[in-house]
């Protein structure tokens, strides 16, 4: 009895022996989700992002599909509306304490898109020259959007990742959008800021030593200072940094954040659910 052969795929036959294949063939049909339109967004190379009210239209670009890159190699959701609810209203409610108690009293908006809030013009121009001179340190900024607006309002600000091919993109946007320290024109944009990109991942000593210290060199205080004369930044931004299950990384985050922050100091966080 001998072994059964491979059927000739040129013949017809009732009945057919066929050894196991070694290869697999997959389809899959995919509909769009939710998810979809995210997902386009991340993976285009460009994107441009208007802000009328402080006159300014930034472009990125962005590499998610480049292979050994990190998230933070597009621009996510929480970033845009960070950024958006800084220009709009120069992030007014964050630093009025009464305006989110007026707003809980009267059933407002706790659950609307903050930029979208209806409020006094004149409120929201004051709130966003308050930003003018303003110390800002970024965690997890990806591509900068949010320290560029934040520059383009005239703060100073230090976009940080733990990604070094993520800083390179972010200096790249940052150099290509004018707002780099050395290519700020003083003549044409007196009231513009700068932002400079730095490495700086969560809870490394190294990392948040060098922050220390640009902060202190941007108060004039010595770096190193320590106690009630610590330079702290005015705000630290952080936009859709907590995300899946790293318990580690958020206890960087913590430890960070509470070395930067000061009594002072106003901690921005855009999370999208």
């Amino acid at each position: 009895s001998g072994r059964a052969s491979r059927p000739d795929p040129g013949k017809s036959s009732s009945r057919t022996c066929v050894e196991p294949d070694t290869e697999t063939t997959a389809l899959a049909v995919v509909r769009d989700t939710p998810l979809s339109p995210l997902m386009g967004r991340l993976r285009q190379k460009h994107r441009e992002f208007a802000y009328p009210e402080i006159g300014r239209t930034l472009t990125l670009d962005q590499r998610w599909d480049t292979a050994g890159v990190g998230t933070g190699a597009a621009v996510w959701d929480s970033a845009e509306l960070l950024a958006r609810y800084m220009a709009t209203s120069g992030a007014a409610r964050a630093f009025n304490p009464d305006a989110l108690k007026d707003d809980a009293g009267s059933g407002g908006s706790s659950g609307e898109d903050p930029s979208k809030t209806k409020m006094d013009a004149n409120a929201a121009a004051l709130a966003r020259d308050w930003w003018a001179g303003a110390v800002v340190v970024e965690l997890g900024g990806g591509l900068g959007l949010a320290s560029m607006v934040a520059a383009s309002m005239g703060a100073t600000v230090l976009c940080t990742d733990g990604d070094d091919l993520v800083v390179d993109m972010c200096a790249r946007n940052v150099r290509a959008n004018g707002l780099a320290t050395d290519s700020i024109d003083a003549s044409s944009y007196s009231s513009r800021g700068s932002t400079e990109a730095a490495r700086l991942a969560w809870g490394d000593e190294e990392d948040v030593k060098a922050a220390e210290a640009w902060v202190a060199a941007r108060r004039g205080i010595e770096p190193g200072t320590t106690g009630r004369a610590k330079a702290y930044p005015d705000v630290v931004l952080l936009a859709d940094v907590v995300y899946g299950e790293h318990p580690d990384a958020w206890r960087g985050l913590t430890r960070t954040c509470a070395r930067l922050a000061g009594p002072g100091t106003v901690i921005l966080l855009s999370h999208t659910r």
